[in-house]
């Protein structure tokens, strides 16, 4: 509180002025006061800015110090045998724990489509497993792009879906429509099929969920750009101060 009380102070100073000008003057406080009370009172728009760009000042310094944190304790995480989108040789690596069920997963993929037009080549994308429990249909889901993997597009069926992610998730039986969207993307639906229950899946989805668990992930999406834990469905603007960070490192 005492930190808002002087950001209004000096919101207030700057607006009006004139309680600078008296107190140099020696017009006593009380005067002063009622100056400000009455300003206040014909502009109160002028609480709502300071208010605004006291909480804009302490969300910057808290986000400056949850990058320096992860860049302080950032971690690289192998991508080999994981899906990629992007150039493989590409200078950064967006490793991405993600749930098909989650709806800031979704969001995020029109992010990440963004970050890789910005930075063209330098970025590429990996994507780990991490179903949450809460989500009943997920694990299933990410079998299923397991099975579309098998035939060599991961990728398409991951944009499906994340695009239909209220029509599935909604759904008595998913795996219906799961194979809907396979036909569709041009898969072979029987082959689709028989690969949704492959044993293996089960056991590959365990292994990023344990890496997750592991690195003390607790909500997706989650990202580790090259190594740097990201948390959340970050806008642009986060991913590129810390790739520009990185980059600027090289």
């Amino acid at each position: 509180m005492k930190y808002i009380v002087m950001a209004l102070c000096v919101s207030l100073t700057l607006e009006v002025g004139a309680p600078v000008a008296l107190a140099q003057e020696g017009v006593d406080h009380e005067q002063i006061n009622r100056i400000v009370e009455k300003y206040i009172m014909a502009h109160p728009e002028v609480i709502e800015r300071s208010m605004q760009a006291y909480y804009e000042e302490k969300k910057r310094q808290a986000r400056e110090r949850e990058l320096s944190e992860a860049f302080a304790n950032s971690k690289l995480l192998g991508v080999e045998g994981l899906p990629l989108k992007g150039n493989p040789s590409g200078q950064i690596t967006i490793v991405e724990f993600s749930d098909f069920q989650c709806p800031y997963c979704a969001q995020s993929v029109n992010t990440l489509s963004q970050v890789q037009k910005k930075y063209r080549d330098k970025v590429r994308i990996a994507y780990k497993h991490f179903p949450l429990s809460n989500h009943a249909a997920a694990r299933s889901a990410a079998k299923a792009s397991l099975a579309a993997e098998k035939q060599g597009k991961f990728w398409a069926y991951h944009d499906m879906l994340m695009r239909r992610q209220s029509e599935w998730g909604a759904a008595p039986e998913p795996v219906i429509l799961f194979v809907d969207y396979a036909r569709k993307l041009g898969l072979d639906p029987t082959q689709f099929k028989n690969d949704f229950s492959d044993p293996n899946f089960d056991a590959r989805i365990d292994r990023d969920v344990n890496l997750g668990n592991e690195l003390r992930i607790q909500a997706t999406p989650t990202f580790f750009v090259n190594g740097v834990h990201v948390r959340g469905a970050v806008d642009v603007a986060y991913f590129s101060e810390v790739i520009d960070k990185l980059l600027a490192e090289k």
